[in-house]
C-alpha cells in the first residue's frame, strides 16, 4: 500500500511540475527524476510503442520518445503495452490516459478493479471511477 502511494504522490508531484515550470525553464519539461526504482515505461502514444525504464532514481529520464521525439505518457510497470498493429487496443489506452486513468490502481469497495479491455467497457469505467482520475493538466 506505502509503495503504491508513493507512486501516486510522485505521479502528482510531477503533473505539478509540469504544471508550474516557467518558461525560462521550460527545457525541464521534457525530464523527470524517478525516485523509486520500479520499472517504469514510457510510453508513446504515436508511435504505439512502450520503453522500459530501470533508473536507481539518480538519473534524469528523457520523457520524450526516442523515435519520433514526441512527449511520452509515464506509466507504471504494471501497464502491459498491446502489439504495435493492436490499434484497437491502442486507442483504448489513449482514451483512459485522456480521461486521467495511467494503470494506476482503482479501487471499488477496497478491492482493485480490473482495467477495461473494450471501448464499451472503458466509457462505462470513467464514468464510474472519474473521482478516482489522475487530473492531466495539458
Amino acid at each position: 500500500m506505502v509503495v503504491r502511494q508513493q507512486w501516486f504522490l510522485l505521479l502528482c508531484k510531477y503533473l505539478q511540475m509540469l504544471k508550474t515550470i516557467s518558461k525560462n525553464k521550460q527545457f525541464k519539461i521534457n525530464r523527470i527524476n524517478l525516485t523509486n526504482n520500479m520499472g517504469h515505461k514510457k510510453v508513446c502514444l504515436e508511435c504505439r510503442k512502450a520503453f522500459s525504464i530501470y533508473n536507481n532514481g539518480a538519473e534524469e529520464v528523457k520523457l520524450t520518445c526516442p523515435q519520433c521525439g514526441v512527449k511520452v505518457v509515464l506509466m507504471p510497470h504494471r501497464f502491459r503495452p498491446p502489439k504495435k498493429e493492436d490499434i484497437k487496443q491502442w486507442s483504448l489506452i489513449r482514451f483512459l490516459i485522456e480521461n486521467g486513468f495511467l494503470y494506476q490502481h482503482v479501487y471499488e469497495n477496497h478491492e482493485y478493479v480490473k482495467y477495461p479491455s473494450s471501448m464499451d467497457e472503458a466509457k462505462e469505467f470513467v464514468t464510474k471511477f472519474k473521482s478516482q482520475a489522475v487530473p492531466i493538466k495539458g
